[in-house]
């Protein structure tokens, strides 16, 4: 991986209201999305107000990169039942290091 290729990419996950665990997935397609390759896979904890807000930080090799998925869901199936909450996910920043 050369260093023009790397990127560094910042997940920010905030949960405001309601106590609850979500996993995410980050892949990439290098074909335009006939096909994944999986970067992380992670589950986060909130239980607001003690812990409102997940900061995942990676290095990326952008060089082959078509496609890029962030899949989120909730951890458990008595999440998906309990009634909805704010799932609230954003990319903060993909930026050339």
């Amino acid at each position: 991986m050369g260093r023009k290729d790397s990127h560094a990419l910042s997940l920010v996950f905030e949960e405001t209201e309601t106590e609850r665990t979500q996993e995410f997935v980050l892949r990439w397609s290098p074909d335009g999305g006939r096909s994944f390759r999986e970067i992380v896979g992670q589950q986060s904890n909130f239980s607001p107000p003690n812990t409102m807000r997940e900061v995942e930080d990676f290095r990326v090799d952008l060089s082959s990169i078509t496609v890029l998925e962030l899949v989120i869901g909730l951890a458990s199936v008595e999440e998906w039942l309990a009634p909805p909450s704010r799932v609230c996910a954003c990319l903060d920043s993909l930026r050339p290091c």
